[in-house]
């Protein structure tokens, strides 16, 4: 992940997480390696709510619900549509 991008989800974050969550999001982003869903929806061209609902599914291993937040991990790959069919 670029430098200038984790720059970004740190702007996003801050703007968007209680303050109370924003110490302990660092702490744990820190040591795990995760982005938050948007980042994920915007890199895999879909809706962040398409995200969660993948994330709600079980269908992105490693996803983390925090407080009502998807966090990915930073490299998830975006789920097989099952509905295609398979060659």
């Amino acid at each position: 992940v670029a430098k200038n991008d984790l720059l970004k989800i740190k702007v996003h974050v801050m703007e968007h997480l209680p303050k109370s969550s924003v110490l302990l999001f660092y702490i744990w982003r820190k040591c795990m390696n995760f982005v938050p869903s948007s980042v994920k929806a915007e890199e895999w061209g879909i809706s962040q709510r398409r995200v969660a609902i993948l994330c709600k599914e079980g269908r992105v291993p490693g996803a983390e619900l925090i407080g009502n937040r998807w966090f990915l991990p930073v490299d998830a790959m975006k789920p097989e549509d099952p509905r295609k069919a398979s060659e």
